[in-house]
């Protein structure tokens, strides 16, 4: 990845606390983010330190207006770094004080209906009590639990969001580029924000063109950009992305016919590499 750009950039990132971004640094965005961007989803925002799921959480209150805002979120969810208050809200990190949102059980394949008339039910009581749901923020897959939402849930919660007029985020920071061997970003259903981060080496979010995000300045990071046009490059030309996906599907079946003969292991789920078993 050495270039000249490169060397102006690691230089300028650690000088300044302030980007320092050059003329080239929307072309990079537009050439990087722009062939990846989900459904209806072209805008890039850029954050720094894992901040992508707390910025979108912002950014979705300041578009409702003033008011005492909420978020809905699952047990068990890492949305950013150990400073991040979604984290210590979603996780019950100890260092930092709970803002007491609503946070629900991740869904499972048996208890997906229990859990969406939850998600019902806390949208109508939170506004009902004067503290409105501005955003319900999941993780498709959870990587540090193993647990997976199945595609119908998704579906379903996006329309809940829409009738109760909250935003979706989608958080893919631990499953995005490639790792689901799916989709670059491991969701291909629709958002209002889907958040990436640690493979891209930038982090940040995707939201609609006229999403508030555009008004309010997170940032950006050039040399984190230039990491990933190496990662994106790789990716391309080696075709990752479907050997992830043949690779996984391959690693699944003899995961599945090894289910069947050892009862200590009762169950393999996941896309792609990211695999999960219960023992």
């Amino acid at each position: 990845m050495h270039s000249k750009e490169f060397d102006s950039a690691l230089i300028n990132s650690n000088i300044t606390t302030n980007e320092v971004a050059s003329k080239e640094f929307q072309v990079l965005v537009s050439k990087l983010f722009a062939p990846h961007a989900p459904h209806n989803l072209s805008a890039v925002t850029f954050t720094r330190g894992g901040q992508g799921v707390e910025k979108a959480i912002l950014t979705a209150m300041a578009e409702r207006g003033q008011g005492k805002w909420t978020a809905l979120g699952f047990a068990g969810s890492t949305h950013g770094n150990h400073t991040s208050f979604s984290l210590s809200q979603f996780r019950g990190h100890s260092k930092l004080p709970s803002l007491n949102w609503p946070t629900l059980a991740f869904p499972t394949s048996s208890s997906d209906s229990s859990v969406l008339e939850s998600v019902r039910s806390n949208l109508k009581s939170q506004r009902q009590s004067g503290s409105p749901i501005a955003a319900v923020v999941i993780e498709p897959m959870q990587s540090t639990t193993g647990n997976v939402a199945s595609d119908k849930f998704l579906s379903e919660l996006r329309s809940l969001t829409r009738e109760n007029e909250a935003a979706l985020i989608v958080d893919a920071t631990e499953t995005g580029c490639g790792a689901t061997g799916k989709s670059f970003w491991g969701f291909e259903g629709e958002a209002d924000y889907l958040v990436f981060g640690k493979r891209t080496q930038a982090d940040g979010f995707y939201s609609t063109v006229d999403s508030k995000a555009h008004s309010i300045s997170f940032g950006g990071d050039q040399l984190r950009l230039l990491q990933f046009q190496v990662i994106d490059d790789v990716i391309r030309k080696d075709n990752l992305i479907q050997k992830v996906q043949t690779v996984g599907e391959s690693l699944k079946r003899q995961v599945e016919s090894t289910v069947s003969k050892k009862s200590a292991i009762t169950g393999v789920r996941g896309l792609g590499t990211s695999l999960f078993i219960d023992t």
